[in-house]
């Protein structure tokens, strides 16, 4: 419980700078360094004055954004991780009092469901975390469609399966392997990806930048699942 609770904690702080417009991001800094540094009302308890809602001083709020963002998307990446193929932990972890979770990640910027760089991260951690569990399902159902995460899943598989991509990312003719894994870091790949949608436009254009994308998304969730994500979506 102690891993929810702080993973929470840790959206809720990167949610509250990403959501904030780019007209009010110096204005909003100091009001939301009360949050990052743990400080009430009254300012009691520690944290630097002046800082930013990451905790420093040393950095603008434009910074602050982009360091918010890319820390957001690998807490989806983590919390994916721990919930695919693991019930058990998804169950115990992030159903009732943790299911603030979900609905953080359900009510994100509209960017998260729009632009496939985006895509990536959040959808996933939906798929995982409602996938065979019907409480975080129901919660998802009445924030967002299951035609979002049955679209998504459906063109993935469809571009997997027609690139017939492989271990490196791409598969001999003929071949008719759709494995999706890469011997890349998965540091540099999250990196990769962080980096092309932090500023990117609403769809992705080049094949090369598509395949990365494909190669994230299979790394978060094995491609063998997909199909059955889509049938519990349709259901």
């Amino acid at each position: 419980m102690i891993l929810a609770h702080t993973i929470e904690k840790a959206v809720s702080i990167c949610v509250k700078v990403i959501e904030v417009p780019v007209s009010q991001r110096g204005a909003a800094t100091s009001a939301l360094s009360a949050v990052g540094n743990g400080k009430g009302k009254k300012g009691k308890s520690g944290g630097a004055v002046g800082a930013s809602a990451l905790g420093s001083a040393n950095i603008s709020p434009d910074e602050e954004h982009e360091i918010a963002t890319s820390a957001l998307h690998q807490l989806m990446r983590l919390i994916t991780w721990l919930c695919v193929d693991n019930f058990p932990f998804q169950k115990t972890m992030f159903t009732g009092a943790k299911s603030s979770i979900l609905l953080k990640l359900c009510q994100l910027p509209v960017r998260y469901i729009t632009n496939e760089l985006f895509k990536v991260h959040l959808l996933p951690a939906l798929a995982v975390l409602c996938l065979d569990c019907s409480s975080n399902f129901n919660l998802y159902k009445r924030e967002m469609s299951p035609a979002v995460i049955i679209e998504y899943m459906s063109k993935a598989l469809a571009f997997v399966s027609n690139a017939q991509l492989t271990v490196s990312g791409e598969a001999p003719s003929g071949s008719g392997q759709t494995g999706m894994t890469t011997p890349q870091t998965e540091r540099d790949s999250a990196a990769a990806t962080t980096a092309l949608a932090v500023g990117a436009g609403v769809g992705v254009d080049d094949e090369a930048d598509k395949r990365r994308v494909m190669v994230e998304l299979s790394r978060r969730i094995p491609v063998q699942f997909w199909p059955v994500i889509i049938e519990y979506f349709s259901t």
